[in-house]
């Protein structure tokens, strides 16, 4: 039998989404009040595809904060932020929302995902989605 570096999906493509309420300024990981945990693999690892957000309402300019673990899921490391613009959403102007794709995003059995968003986004909920199979 072939080695494959990479086995093939067995579960299909989820979509987990998380609302984050509270500002995280200081890039900590660690406060439970201002990150989330969206995404955390039990068994077998899995692959991330998508991250992104949408803003419920006028925000203020931030950053989504992306926190990937270690193997065991204890320690959490500044992974990748995605901008989110200062908008003033009316019924004719629509919320922020933005995402990055990652092709090679391998999650190892135990590895974790937690967002955050860096400033307050003027009482604004930003909801977080992630794209994720499991192996």
């Amino acid at each position: 039998m072939a080695y494959t570096e990479i086995p093939p999906m067995v579960v299909p493509v989820d979509t987990k989404i998380v609302v984050v309420t509270a500002e995280n300024n200081t890039k900590d990981p660690a406060s439970a009040n201002n990150v989330a945990l969206i995404t955390g693999e039990a068994s077998n690892g899995g692959l991330v595809t998508e991250i992104g957000y949408k803003a419920a309402g006028t925000t203020v300019a931030s950053t989504l904060l992306i926190f990937l673990s270690e193997e065991t899921g204890a320690t959490f490391y500044l992974f990748d932020e995605i901008i989110i613009p200062a908008i003033t959403s009316t019924v004719a102007v629509k919320s922020a929302s933005g995402s990055v794709r990652y092709t090679d995003l391998i999650l190892a059995d135990g590895q974790k995902i937690k967002v955050g968003v860096a400033e307050n986004t003027g009482g604004t909920n930003i909801h977080v989605y992630c794209k994720h199979g499991k192996y």
